[in-house]
């Protein structure tokens, strides 16, 4: 199942630094994708510095949790269709202080797998 792991970011260097490393260790089956809520806190230029292997999405501006999440999902998928790239069948959205441990994806993507009425 074709996932991608959204994780929106709003001067979250501190975060960043933190949990990055963790999520990228731990989520080989996912694609990563920072959507970054209009920092000003140079998180997303650290991000590619240090992780040039995970994709971001620079929005303008702070639209809010719910805002910046249908922006990034809208931008991922617009950029999937001109590309004529497959899509993904799963969007996790990740908030940014969160620390995943080995194999926590595999729970989420079984039951979306067992249960097609997710």
């Amino acid at each position: 199942m074709k996932t991608a792991i959204i994780v929106l970011n709003y001067n979250g260097l501190a975060l960043m630094q933190e949990f990055m490393g963790p999520l990228l260790r731990y989520s080989p089956e996912g694609d990563i994708i920072v959507a970054d809520n209009g920092s000003n806190d140079d998180s997303l230029s650290w991000l590619r510095t240090h992780y040039p292997e995970i994709r971001s999405i620079a929005l303008s501006k702070n639209l809010g949790y719910a805002g910046g999440y249908n922006r990034a999902i809208s931008e991922i998928q617009s950029q999937i269709h001109l590309q004529n790239g497959e899509p993904y069948s799963l969007y996790i959205l990740l908030n940014n202080d969160i620390k995943v441990v080995q194999n926590w994806m595999t729970p989420i993507v079984a039951a979306f797998q067992n249960n097609p009425d997710l």
